[in-house]
Parts: structure tokens; sequence; C-alpha cells
């Protein structure tokens, strides 16, 4: 019995042979073919991961930012507030 559970060992290595001479067989262009088609896989995978990334760094941000928009708001006010007080006790803050 072969790694591949129920495949006997010499039916692995039939296949193995067969696929050894198929791509043996194999033109130069039908090699750079799939050449390309990896490689235009690996781009594809790559992008798709780019954009989870993206999409990801995106959810994380929004509650930060919201956070930092209501922090800068509340800031804001309470020194508005601040300067309002002093100026209707005379000094000029």
């Amino acid at each position: 019995m072969s790694q591949f559970g129920t495949m006997s060992d010499a039916d692995v290595a039939a296949v193995k042979s067969r696929l050894i001479q198929q791509i043996s067989d194999m033109s130069d262009a039908e090699i750079e073919i799939a050449t390309k088609s990896e490689d235009s896989l690996a781009y594809y995978i790559a992008n798709a991961f780019k954009a989870f990334a993206a999409a990801l760094g995106y959810v994380v941000a929004l509650p930060f930012a919201w956070a930092a928009t209501v922090a800068k708001s509340l800031y804001d006010g309470f020194k508005k507030g601040w300067s309002a007080g002093f100026r209707s006790a005379g000094i000029d803050w």
C-alpha cells in the first residue's frame, strides 16, 4: 500500500511514469504556456491577498478613525467652552 491510500505502489509508479512521459513530450510552446499560466495564477492570488489585506485594514482602521474624530470634537468643544468661560470672567484666554 502506498502513501496515496488505496493505490498500490505499482499503480503510483505507473502514474508517475505517465506524467514524466507527458512532460517530456510537451513542446517548448506548451511548457511556456504552462509557465505563464502558473505566473498568472500567482499574480491573481497575490492580488487577491492584497485586496483582502486592504479590506481588513479598512475594517480595523474605521473604529480608530471614528474614535479619533470623537476625541478631537470633544477636545475642540472643551477648548471653546474653556475660553468662553474665562472670557465671561473678563480674562482673555
